[in-house]
């Protein structure tokens, strides 16, 4: 049976309507307690820093992810932990900030759940856990703990900063 080119382009063009969108998100997943390399938070952080909406997942690992110094999130972003218990992120080895959203970052989306982030000291910052000092952006934090951060700083909350 002989087929004419306007019907070949008609059912070209039907097949390609129905084909799902291709997904350009640069999702990552952290395997890794390091504070770098290669399956790290810090990696995936870098790794999805170039677009916005993507999802950084944490595995339940079996010890702490040790951050030693801070994670600056500059995208809208999703980080989804295992759970509080499950997926620790313990600044205590930089005694540094864990998750900084810098001023030059404006109207995104940072989302943070499923983690317990603990374990900041410092007698010259607020914010240990998140500093969010974005214009017009949005935090959601759920499924959380936020534990053992000390700050005798005078400005803000020792926990979670906000200035925006």
């Amino acid at each position: 049976m002989k087929k004419s080119l306007p019907t070949i382009f008609f059912l070209l063009s039907i097949a390609f309507s129905v084909t799902p969108r291709l997904s350009f998100a640069n999702d990552c997943t952290v395997t890794s307690s390091a504070d770098s390399g290669s399956g790290s938070l810090r990696d995936c952080i870098e790794n999805v820093a170039t677009s916005d909406g993507n999802t950084i997942t944490i595995e339940a690992l079996a010890s702490p992810i040790k951050v030693t110094g801070s994670l600056t999130l500059t995208m809208s972003i999703n980080i989804r932990g295992a759970g509080p218990t499950a997926s620790i992120i313990d600044g205590s080895a930089g005694n540094a900030r864990v998750f900084n959203i810098p001023s030059t970052v404006n109207n995104k989306s940072i989302s943070i759940s499923g983690v317990t982030i603990q374990g900041v000291s410092s007698s010259t910052q607020s914010g240990l856990a998140i500093l969010l000092d974005a214009n017009d952006s949005t935090l959601n934090l759920s499924d959380c703990e936020i534990k053992n951060m000390t700050s005798s700083f005078s400005d803000n909350g020792a926990a979670v900063a906000v200035f925006n």
